[in-house]
């Protein structure tokens, strides 16, 4: 039992690392926020965590098959909103949230 505990303390601790820098993640459960931090370098499963951190938006078009560029963000099939620069989608995925997050606000200016 203490050493079940001792876990769920540690991946408590690295969840609230992942929160406190994107704060979006406050806003998705734990297993939600699991998966999307499994996911940040597959280019078809990632498309599933847009939604649960950006109201607007449900996927995003990358540039081609490469995963490092991301192009315009979507809702629906009806709206696409292009970004003025493309956002390099690689290393943590907090981080390259954060500069979409960036470009999407400067896109809509």
């Amino acid at each position: 039992r203490g050493k079940l505990e001792a876990c769920q303390k540690s991946l408590t601790g690295y969840l609230e690392k992942k929160r406190s820098r994107f704060p979006r993640f406050y806003f998705v459960s734990d297993t939600a926020l699991l998966d999307i931090l499994s996911q940040g370098s597959d280019k078809d499963a990632v498309q599933s965590c847009f939604e649960k951190v950006f109201a607007a938006v449900n996927r995003v078009v990358f540039k081609g098959n490469n995963i490092e560029a991301i192009m315009n963000c979507k809702r629906g099939e009806a709206e696409e909103v292009p970004l003025l620069k493309p956002v390099a989608a690689k290393g943590n995925i907090e981080d390259w949230l954060t500069v979409l997050l960036n470009e999407m606000m400067d896109a809509v200016k």
